[in-house]
């Protein structure tokens, strides 16, 4: 079988085909993240995170928004009219399961340590963590923590002046990052 290299919001590949997948690209991600630090994750935003992540007023999709991409302060000129049309387009068809589905992610799928096997396939694995530098849905400190969990076949590479949706803010930086490691014959642990 052919190898495949990861690139997923999970490790179902690494759980369901180990023996295929030679590296694994996370980014921005709370894999491993205890109780306690999204405890305080959540207490230093001050409000649900579910209300966050599926937003039923102007506020909240404002709020989301800033805390996804750093400096990005166009959202609080937009008027209180276009932002709830966008929120009607975007969640408010099937705002149920949306709700459900970001609820199981958040609650119910969380597992403060990475999945046994998956953290023995990971460890076993060449991973590139990509972070950005102003990520506030999962600070940069996760992202030390979790590098440093992974060991030797790990390497950090942070996004300057980035927040937590680095595909939206820095893309062509993002898919050169993950391009440059996916391609890569050799494989050097480093941090950027």
């Amino acid at each position: 079988m052919e190898s495949v290299t990861a690139v997923t919001w999970r490790t179902v590949w690494l759980e369901i085909y180990p023996q295929v997948v030679e590296k694994v690209v996370i980014v921005s991600s709370g894999i491993g993240c205890t109780e306690n630090q999204k405890d305080r994750h959540l207490k230093r935003i001050g409000r649900s995170l579910l209300g966050i992540l599926v937003p039923q007023s102007p506020q909240d999709l404002r709020l989301l928004v800033n805390l996804s991409v750093s400096n990005q302060y166009l959202i609080n000129w937009a008027p209180d009219f276009m932002l709830r049309q966008f929120i009607k387009i975007m969640y408010d068809s099937h705002r149920k399961q949306k709700q459900e589905l970001a609820e199981y992610l958040l609650y119910k799928g969380a597992n403060p340590n990475v999945p046994i096997l998956s953290q023995v396939i990971l460890i076993q694995r060449n991973t590139d963590n990509i972070w950005g530098d102003q990520d506030n849905f999962f600070p940069l400190d996760f992202g030390y923590q979790l590098h440093s969990h992974l060991g030797p076949k790990s390497r950090l590479e942070i996004i300057k002046n980035t927040g937590h949706a680095a595909n939206v803010q820095s893309p062509s930086q993002l898919n050169s990052l993950i391009t440059s490691f996916v391609l890569a014959q050799s494989y050097l642990p480093c941090y950027v």
